[in-house]
């Protein structure tokens, strides 16, 4: 098969019928999942142990990571994203908008129009052959 898997679609849940019988047919795609899926575990393994390993404090005594400080973090981030989504948003819909008005500008071009296009040559001799009577 000449087409692969979106794997990062695949991994995040979004399959199809057609993906498994791809699966089925295609090692490559089926090594890249193995790989990318170990990958992931071993990412989410190091994780959960980061998030309870002790942290020293000044003075030496340590504290737990709490699950507070994890979401502080989630929130600044989520925060911190919300400008950069609105500005993209912005953006996109400026991109829109022009798009937009020049479709209009062409379909307002082209109905202003006596005759379509390809007709203008026959009415421009039918009005010269009239104007030399």
């Amino acid at each position: 098969m000449s087409e692969h898997l979106e794997i990062e679609r695949y991994l995040a849940g979004e399959r199809a019928e057609a993906d498994d019988r791809h699966l089925s047919e295609c090692a490559a795609c089926r090594d890249e999942i193995a790989r990318m899926e170990a990958v992931l575990a071993d990412f989410g393994a190091s994780a959960r142990e980061w998030g309870t390993r002790p942290v020293r404090h000044a003075g030496g005594r340590t504290a737990g990571v709490t699950g507070r400080w994890l979401m502080f973090a989630a929130a600044a981030l989520l925060l911190a994203a919300i400008p950069v989504y609105y500005s993209y948003a912005q953006h996109q819909a400026a991109a829109q908008a022009k798009a937009d008005t020049a479709l209009l500008d062409a379909i307002s071009a082209d109905i202003s129009r006596p005759a379509p296009e390809p007709l203008e040559p026959l009415i421009d001799l039918v009005s010269t052959q009239g104007e030399n009577r």
